[in-house]
């Protein structure tokens, strides 16, 4: 290779870098004032107060964005030191964005090709204005979905049948199946869920059945997380609650997930059993009658305060 052909490459080398240099250090520099390399709470709230075009309570960012108050809060001192958001109103319990956090923000955009804050905040609010039943078909999936992904990942077993599953989220098992088919077929793009086999409890019992020619089968069909649902699963705030919420732990411990209606179910057949035990001590050995219905009404006091503290 001649030096005339060497420089050359090497200008045109330089000339692909340099851009890519660029956008690195004002990636690094990006990360280093609002930190979502570690954790994204700190750009969800700068990108919901952008997109909010008006200042926001910590109450409201909380709820919009679905954090705790208080990680919120602590968030918010943060980007407040580094001059990214401010205080305002008479009593300082709004927050806004700086010119700095705006400017920073539209350096972000620029490295990812997004069109500006301005256009982005329009077009936000211009969706908000959508008709109602267009959103439906966006936001009714996604409750489904979530209420599946919840129940499958607090699932003390790591996996659930299809109509317990239906059971969780109220719907019919044929529903249910459509809602997940797009994220469970061997052609999805994202896959979020899929199908395991695992042999009956009662299986000696039915292979004997087997022997005597009445058909049954010794296998049945379970939905799991793959990878990609679990990963999804550990981003929800429900997961964070469970990390940090010992009444919740327990609440799974109890009843073998987190999803509602299946602890609501699980609660009342629990209730339900305890006081025929308490009718059938009392009827058999009136002398415990005062002792039955105490353990009963304790009982039912201990479970309804584990599930408020859970659920609340």
């Amino acid at each position: 290779m001649s030096l005339a052909d060497f420089v050359e490459k090497e200008r045109i080398r330089e000339r692909f870098l340099e851009p890519v240099r660029n956008g690195i250090r004002k990636l690094r520099e990006i990360d280093s004032r609002i930190d979502f390399a570690r954790s994204q709470l700190q750009l969800d709230i700068v990108l919901e107060l952008a997109l909010a075009r008006k200042p926001l309570s910590a109450d409201e960012i909380s709820r919009f964005i679905g954090y705790r108050k208080k990680a919120v809060l602590d968030a918010l001192r943060k980007l407040e030191h580094k001059g990214l958001v401010r205080r305002v109103g008479s009593n300082g319990m709004l927050f806004e964005l700086t010119d700095e956090g705006k400017r920073l923000l539209e350096d972000l955009f620029d490295l990812l090709g997004v069109s500006g804050l301005n256009s982005v905040a329009r077009k936000a609010h211009a969706r908000g204005r959508a008709d109602a039943r267009d959103l439906q078909k966006v936001v009714q999936p996604s409750y489904y979905l979530a209420k599946i992904i919840i129940a499958l990942g607090s699932s003390r077993k790591g996996y659930l049948s299809m109509k317990e599953l239906a059971r969780v989220v109220g719907l019919s098992q044929e529903r249910l199946q459509s809602y997940m088919e797009p994220y469970m077929s061997a052609t999805a793009e994202v896959k979020l869920f899929k199908k395991i086999r695992k042999p009956v409890r009662l299986e000696p019992l039915y292979r004997i059945l087997k022997s005597f020619g009445i058909r049954v089968s010794t296998v049945t069909s379970y939905v799991t997380l793959t990878d990609e649902g679990r990963l999804l699963y550990y981003r929800l705030p429900v997961y964070v609650k469970l990390k940090h919420n010992f009444a919740a732990r327990l609440v799974v411990k109890l009843f073998g997930s987190y999803a509602e209606r299946l602890v609501l179910r699980r609660f009342s057949i629990l209730t339900c059993v305890l006081a025929l035990l308490s009718i059938a001590a009392t009827t058999a050995w009136p002398s415990t009658c005062f002792a039955a219905l105490l353990g009963f009404a304790l009982a039912c006091f201990v479970l309804s305060l584990i599930l408020l503290a859970a659920y609340t």
